[in-house]
């Protein structure tokens, strides 16, 4: 199967459009982003609703869509044989853009298929820390980042050669 994504700069009605199709769009700033199933969304529907601009992204699979439900199924097979032990600091979910409660298993699974609250998850983050640090591959969601909460120090650790500058940036930082 095709393997794409789009995302979208515009406007609200993408979630009209999102439910025709059946893509949960995720919200991430100013962007919404589809999964796989985007290709319904022509250019007809972005210009029919005024959507200013629409990207064709690459992606991995359907993930954060109901095309994931099978997947799903196992993977709730599998962490429901695993045992969580309670994370010693708070581990966000971002189909929820809240810690991970005390039931970590669903909440895990709930997120092959949900929708992403990118925007919302950093903001919550951003509001109990002091910095934010990006780790893997990569810059773009600490390019994201940096545009929801542009008071918030973003740093990137994407490769092993920079993490001492990160720590040395963290050192450094003013934490008045």
């Amino acid at each position: 199967p095709k393997q794409g994504g789009l995302s979208v700069l515009g406007t609200n009605v993408l979630m009209n459009i999102a439910n025709s199709i059946g893509a949960l769009p995720a919200r991430n700033a100013q962007h919404t982003s589809f999964g796989d199933g985007a290709e319904k969304i022509s250019g007809e529907h972005v210009k029919e609703h005024g959507i200013r601009r629409a990207i064709p992204l690459k992606v991995a699979g359907a993930f954060h869509t109901p095309y994931m439900a099978p997947a799903a199924e196992r993977l709730a097979a599998a962490v429901g044989r695993a045992t969580f032990s309670e994370p010693g600091f708070d581990v966000y979910a971002n189909t929820t853009a809240a810690p991970y409660s005390d039931e970590i298993a669903g909440g895990l699974v709930r997120q092959l298929t949900g929708q992403v609250r990118f925007e919302s998850s950093v903001r919550a983050i951003a509001a109990r820390v002091d910095a934010l640090i990006h780790v893997g591959p990569g810059d773009v969601t600490a390019g994201m980042a940096k545009r929801i909460v542009p008071d918030t120090p973003c740093h990137v650790a994407n490769e092993l050669d920079v993490l001492h500058d990160v720590r040395a940036a963290l050192n450094g930082q003013d934490h008045g």
